[in-house]
């Protein structure tokens, strides 16, 4: 089951029309990207997943459960970039008959980053490597001793260029932190690890903790 059908429908039908306007900039051949690329797609974690599942009654009794809160990603086939927004949901009764209720859902939305779809994080002996993807290509990396949500969203917003940001706060940190594979410099593939080992330095000749 992918993850979007994790999502109930009064959410899904809402993501696949949510903030496609911050995309406009992200629009790619996405054939250009190495396989291996796809290794650090971000996605999965606490996204496209209800986090806050609720039953609420009405004062006759009737009871529904539905989806209260989830964080989703946005994206396109074709797009490079990824949007994350919190979605909220409130049920609302509108038409009740002895034998039946129809249930509709006032659905808020909440911008709270616009991000590279293909972004990791590598470790090594020294510390980690941050780095991000734009053409099939490694295009920034940054190095930093220690490794926390709270380091990931800074070095996002202070050292990745724009469009890219993350509103800086609630547990968006958190949430972003569990999509973002992670791995192992050293313990990768052989021939995966040179050719990214080889595109970090073509960045930046020290990027790569050796």
């Amino acid at each position: 089951m992918s993850q979007d059908e994790a999502l109930p429908p009064e959410i899904l039908r809402v993501k696949n029309t949510l903030f496609r306007e911050g995309l406009k900039r992200g629009y790619t051949d996405l054939s250009k990207f190495p396989k291996w690329a796809w290794m650090f797609e971000v996605s999965g974690g606490a996204l496209d997943r209800c986090l806050r599942d609720v039953i609420t009654g009405f004062r006759d009794g009737y009871e529904i459960r539905y989806c209260r809160q989830a964080y989703v990603r946005i994206t396109d086939d074709n797009n490079q970039h990824v949007v994350i927004a919190r979605v909220s949901v409130k049920p609302r009764v509108t038409l009740r008959t002895e034998d039946n209720r129809h249930v509709e859902y006032v659905i808020n939305s909440y911008y709270l980053a616009l991000i590279p779809r293909f972004m990791g994080i590598l470790k090594d002996a020294e510390g980690y490597i941050i780095f991000y993807m734009e053409d099939g290509k490694v295009v920034d990396a940054v190095k930093t001793l220690t490794l926390s949500p709270s380091t990931v969203v800074r070095i996002i917003n202070e050292h990745f260029p724009p469009p890219f940001h993350v509103v800086n706060k609630g547990i968006i940190k958190d949430v972003l932190f569990s999509a973002i594979r992670k791995f192992n410099l050293m313990e990768m593939e052989p021939t995966v690890r040179e050719e990214l080992i080889n595109q970090l330095r073509s960045v930046d000749e020290d990027v790569v903790f050796l």
